[in-house]
């Protein structure tokens, strides 16, 4: 029987500033510092900033579980210039055989919504019911976002435990700072 406690895994705290090309250019333009010292500057200013529009651009986010979950929402960092936008968010989630290849995978969930976000706040695309997830089973989110420049995390990690279930990441994009579930 399915927990009716939604449990929350957050992936990574939000970006401290947007990136910009002008930066990056600096950094690479700068005579005083080795290659080896840009590119390290490069990587870090990189990965710790906020990135730029996602239209029209195909994402994806893969784990496996330790225990079977049901998947009830995937949240995102609302508009990062704006007080307020809308988002349409499109999703294929599918159950793979492995993530060597793409063999056969099994669709568990398509959708396309609309969802209102607010600056500052983390909004939710929210699944009718939970998608089962069965435990050492790769889980693939393929998803596009169209709206307004968001914010992404800052950093995040291969793998998290929370609530007792250990969450393997795989192959991920840093959009997706927020999967709510319930234990199955």
């Amino acid at each position: 029987m399915p927990s009716k406690k939604v449990c929350t895994l957050v992936r990574g705290p939000k970006a401290a500033e947007n990136v910009s090309d002008e930066k990056l250019r600096a950094i690479l333009d700068d005579l005083i510092t080795t290659d080896e010292e840009k590119m390290v500057k490069l990587w870090r200013t990189i990965n710790t900033a906020r990135f730029g529009d996602f239209t029209d651009q195909a994402y994806s986010v893969s784990f496996r579980v330790t225990k079977p979950i049901g998947l009830t929402a995937l949240g995102f960092f609302g508009p990062y210039e704006k007080n307020s936008a809308v988002y349409r968010l499109k999703f294929n989630i599918y159950q793979m055989a492995g993530m060597t290849s793409r063999v056969n995978p099994k669709i568990l969930n398509s959708f396309d919504k609309r969802v209102e976000a607010y600056k500052e706040r983390i909004f939710y695309a929210n699944f009718d019911d939970p998608i089962y997830c069965p435990a050492k089973t790769w889980i693939r989110i393929e998803f596009m976002m169209n709206g307004p420049v968001i914010s992404v995390c800052r950093r995040i990690f291969t793998d998290y435990t929370n609530e007792g279930v250990c969450f393997d990441f795989h192959n991920s994009f840093k959009q997706i700072p927020e999967i709510k579930y319930v234990l199955l």
